[in-house]
């Protein structure tokens, strides 16, 4: 394994480094090209590999932070057990068979490259199982949101103020808009783009700056997720909430909804 690291040092220079145990961290980094590296690195559980990039501009973009760490096992009776903790298994069988699959299953940084699939990559199928942070199935957001400066609203909310409102559900403060949606779609905008739908749950509002034209965003009445509407208008979030994840399961789903 050593051996084949440092012949593909020789083709695109890279640095290898020893991790520290406690901290996850490298101790050390020595070009793949010196002997000394390997040396260092022959006795060792854990060892990182990083290829540095930087941009035009000569910054670097990524160090040995965005490395890969190579584990590597040790036999113990018919099992080979890891060095440290991970979030597939700690412990496999010796003997298994092989397999084959995508450089895509093994890493979210590993993608295409122009248009030509990854070549295989040799693992045991203990190792392919998927992790918890692998999204394989479509997810949407649900907001519900209520902009309580809106004078419609208002008065809507005013024609049943005779209602037994608890203190705290009937504080103003609660439906106040400091346009903390604005920032949170903009947030899933950037961080979370696998999101397949974004549906809004109002109360007949609409935000200014809302472009309604996105394909993935979809506006939902409170019409549309309570079937008697003689419970409407209601200002309750708790009555409000559970319809709207419904929306999603049954047959009423966002993707029906504008």
């Amino acid at each position: 394994m050593l051996g084949a690291l440092a012949e593909l040092c020789d083709d695109l220079p890279g640095y290898v480094s020893l991790i520290d145990d406690q901290h996850r961290v490298p101790r050390f980094s020595e070009l793949g090209l010196l002997p000394a590296a390997w040396r260092a690195a022959t006795q060792a559980e854990v060892i990182r590999m990083t290829w540095y990039y930087g941009d035009p501009q000569l910054h670097l973009v990524l160090g040995p932070e965005h490395g890969c760490d190579i584990e590597f096992m040790t036999a113990e009776d018919d099992r080979l057990v890891a060095p440290r903790p991970n979030q597939i298994t700690e412990r496999i069988r010796r003997q298994g068979t092989p397999v084959q699959v995508s450089g895509t299953l093994l890493t979210g940084l590993a993608s295409p490259v122009a248009g030509r699939a990854l070549a295989q990559v040799r693992t045991r199928r203990e190792l392919t199982a998927p992790l918890p942070d692998d999204i394989r199935f479509p997810i949407d957001a649900v907001y519900t949101w209520v902009d309580g400066q809106d004078p419609a609203w208002l008065r809507r909310r005013a024609e049943v103020t005779g209602e037994a409102y608890h203190e705290e559900a009937a504080n103003a403060a609660r439906y106040i808009s400091r346009d903390e949606l604005r920032y949170s779609l903009r947030s899933l905008h950037q961080n979370a783009p696998w999101i397949r739908t974004i549906c809004l749950v109002t109360d007949e509002q609409m935000p200014q700056w809302l472009d309604t034209s996105v394909p993935r965003l979809k506006v939902v009445s409170h019409e549309n997720i309570f079937t008697n509407p003689e419970l409407l208008p209601t200002f309750n979030s708790h009555a409000i909430e559970p319809l709207s994840s419904l929306a999603q399961r049954d047959a009423l789903t966002c993707s029906d909804l504008r």
